[in-house]
């Protein structure tokens, strides 16, 4: 999946957050009742909310640079446009190393040639630029009935991206349990803070996690999530966690646009030793007219589904055409048998 430090797939984030987010987490779980009211307070506060922020960017066209510092003054920078919706993702990214102290006589680095990575409800695939400026496929994903794929992080203003799944339906997803909604201030700004917990099993690291989120939302900012604090249940009790602070450019007629997303790595034993592990600057944000599901296909670069995969044919609307055909046949008839029975009087 779209991962933050190449903002493009999520399974290469996890491996980070895996590395960075494992701590114990002390406290008990809270009581069915209370459970329930706990998800219940929170989506009274925000479904209507989240629900304007769907609308708002039900489809959007982004482009944005993420830069992820390195050993010894290097960085390694990505410059990613595409675009996405609740369930489909298309990205074209290309990299390049940055090195300190460059000589200004040499060639100044190039990017690499792009890549392009997709995701729609049924499976992922990356494309690989090959010879005479075509595209090689380069692996293919299906989903199963267990998918713990993730959504694209520039849908962090409404979505768990890590889930592909939407606050709005999180209020009623039977496998996320509601620890925790109460105040709070983040970002020096007044802010609810959402914890909740569910479980994956990590394909990688070839056992199950516990994971336990904040979700800070801004209710002043039309409700966007402005962080994200993850954490892992697991027997290192290692005191490490990752941390998605959400900053956005203000709007005179609507919600808030992303306009920077910063990664840190963080450590409740040694803070001395906190630090942001990427930076991404959101250079475009823009809601676009509905995406057609075929854009996010092989098939729309030239390659077959994968094996199994059919999709169900666009019901014809053919038949609105008959109907607007035939009423405007019936009313011209009427008008001009009306206008010959008037002759007829004269």
């Amino acid at each position: 999946m779209f991962s933050q430090v190449a903002v493009r797939w999520h399974t290469t984030m996890t491996r980070s957050i895996v590395s960075v987010a494992i701590v114990l987490i002390v406290g008990a779980r809270p009581t069915e009742a209370n459970e329930g009211e706990i998800r219940e307070r929170f989506s009274r506060d925000y479904l209507e909310h989240g629900q304007l922020l769907l609308k708002s960017f039900s489809d959007v066209r982004v482009r944005f640079e993420t830069a992820t510092p390195l050993a010894g003054g290097r960085s390694h920078v990505w410059r990613t446009e595409g675009r996405f919706n609740r369930h489909n993702i298309l990205l074209k990214a290309t990299s390049l190393f940055v090195e300190p102290n460059r000589d200004p006589q040499q060639p100044a680095p190039e990017f690499k040639p792009p890549t392009i990575e997709c995701s729609n409800q049924r499976y992922k695939f990356a494309l690989k630029p090959g010879t005479n400026h075509q595209y090689v496929l380069d692996g293919v994903y299906v989903f199963d009935s267990t998918r713990t794929i993730g959504h694209c992080t520039m849908s962090c203003p409404f979505m768990d991206w890590q889930r592909s799944l939407t606050f709005c339906d999180m209020t009623s997803d039977p496998n996320t349990l509601f620890l925790d909604y109460s105040d709070c201030t983040y970002q020096q700004k007044r802010a609810k803070c959402l914890r909740i917990q569910y479980s994956f099993f990590h394909q990688r690291a070839e056992k199950p996690f516990t994971m336990i989120n904040n979700f800070y939302f801004a209710p002043d900012e039309h409700w966007a999530c402005i962080g994200l604090v993850l954490r892992t249940n697991d027997s290192n009790q290692n005191p490490g966690y990752g941390e998605f602070v959400y900053h956005y450019e203000p709007s005179a007629s609507g919600p808030p646009t992303l306009k920077r997303i910063d990664n840190w790595s963080r450590n409740t034993q040694k803070p001395q030793e906190d630090r942001i592990t990427s930076t991404t600057d959101v250079l475009e944000y823009v809601p676009i007219p509905p995406i057609p599901d075929e854009e996010f296909r092989l098939t729309k670069f030239g390659f077959p589904e994968p094996e199994g995969i059919i999709w169900e044919k666009p019901k014809s609307r053919r038949y609105l055409w008959f109907l607007l055909a035939g009423g405007i046949s019936l009313t011209l008839g009427f008008l001009f048998f009306r206008r010959r029975a008037r002759a007829a009087k004269m």
